[in-house]
């Protein structure tokens, strides 16, 4: 049976807690999904019954910081060059996001003008009108943000499709190929927030709680339901076929 990889790199209950959250997503494929955090696995080598690669976020560490990567940086590289040049479909998510980017040539920077916290506003170029994964989007919509790197200097084989009014591409796709990134999350929902800066240490971490009440949380990590599909729709074109 085909599965859906999903790699990881989380801590302690962020493991579970991110796992339930894209199962949640997912649920007529849940017995396909298989997850490795890399953090304390190895990064897979044989991909023969992978249909699809899902390249997830991370609360501790940073490309942007290189002394907070481990030697799975490198074998996550390797393992993407594999599945692309098998045209096994991609998705990554925030820190997903920026390493399938980097991996790709683009650069990564830590910019406290572009870090962006909270549900914002999208816009959908029209280079994703007709896009398979991210087309049905509206032109305006809304995303979930959680993150403090930033992608910059894309190669021309990176495709933008989406951007917010501080970051010029939230979303894109590799020219050619199957592969996408988002830097929302689509995982998650403002409860699954609060849920996830529960479990965060107080001395590590996105430190986004701060001294914020469930309410205050929920107003800034408000409903995204335009792109509440996207990991079923991501699905349904890896598992589909």
């Amino acid at each position: 049976m085909k599965k859906i990889l999903v790699i990881q790199f989380r801590q302690g209950a962020e493991v579970e807690q991110e796992q339930n959250c894209f199962l949640a997503e997912m649920p007529e494929y849940k017995d396909q999904i298989i997850f490795v955090n890399v953090i304390e696995e190895s990064v897979p080598t044989d991909v023969s019954d992978v249909a699809g690669l899902i390249i997830a976020g991370s609360s501790q560490y940073y490309l942007s910081k290189e002394e907070t990567l481990g030697p799975w940086k490198e074998d996550v590289f390797a393992l993407l060059d594999k599945v692309i040049e098998m045209d096994i479909p991609v998705l990554g998510a925030c820190f997903g996001f920026q390493m399938i980017a980097l991996q790709q040539g683009a650069g990564i920077e830590r910019n406290p003008e572009t870090k962006q916290t909270g549900t914002l506003m999208v816009t959908r170029f029209e280079t994703g009108k007709d896009d398979e994964l991210m087309g049905y989007l509206p032109e305006e919509h809304a995303g979930l943000f959680a993150h403090q790197d930033t992608v910059i200097e894309l190669p021309e084989h990176i495709i933008p499709l989406c951007r917010t009014e501080r970051v010029e591409c939230t979303s894109f796709r590799i020219f050619g190929k199957r592969v996408w990134g988002t830097l929302f999350h689509p995982e998650l929902t403002g409860e699954r927030v609060i849920e996830r800066l529960n479990l965060i240490p107080t001395e590590g971490g996105s430190g986004y709680r701060g001294e914020k009440s469930d309410e205050e949380l929920l107003e800034i990590f408000s409903p995204t339901p335009e792109v509440a599909t996207i990991l079923g729709r991501f699905a349904d074109i890896a598992l589909g076929e």
